[in-house]
């Protein structure tokens, strides 16, 4: 009868661990999250598009491990990017970065954070952060940064700067 008893005990905390063992690995699943404030991400957007500027100039300044740092200007006439100028050989590119308008700015930001909402396979990123500031007149992201929190709290990512933008012509 103890035996009996004994063995009974043992399967019902076995079966406990097994139960909580299971919960704590679905309750890790759920804690990563990320952050962008959409909304003001949507206003600036429509207001940039409302202005309706199509010629322009502007630098972009970029801080990032995986492609290095550089710095270039973009020069864009009918929302096209003509040509983009680096600022580290005063060369020309010859070839055109992902970011060479304005729009493209905001497409990669979209971009980004929709690449974010998935789950990373790093069980350890627990969190992104996508930080936007805006320029006070024309609205275009003046500064971008992404974010990645790990559960250890060691933080990783890269900023991009826009400024100097010029309107280039009044069509």
């Amino acid at each position: 009868m103890v035996k009996k008893l004994n063995i009974k005990i043992s399967f019902l905390m076995v079966f406990l661990f097994i139960v909580c063992l299971g919960s704590a690995c679905s309750d890790s699943d759920d804690t990563y999250t990320v952050e962008f404030d959409a909304e003001s991400f949507n206003q600036a957007k429509t207001i940039w598009r409302s202005l309706a500027i199509h010629d322009y100039s502007f630098v972009q300044d970029c801080n990032t491990a995986a492609s290095g740092d550089y710095v270039r200007e973009s020069f864009v006439e009918n929302g096209e990017c003509l040509f983009q100028n680096d600022f580290s050989t005063g060369n020309l590119l010859p070839d055109l970065s992902e970011i060479t308008t304005i729009d493209d700015i905001f497409t990669y930001i979209e971009s980004e954070y929709s690449s974010l909402q998935q789950k990373p396979e790093d069980p350890d990123w627990i969190r992104s952060i996508v930080t936007v500031k805006y320029d006070d007149i024309y609205y275009y992201p003046s500064y971008v940064a992404r974010t990645k929190i790990y559960e250890n709290g060691d933080a990783s990512g890269m900023h991009v700067s826009f400024y100097n933008f010029s309107v280039t012509s009044n069509k």
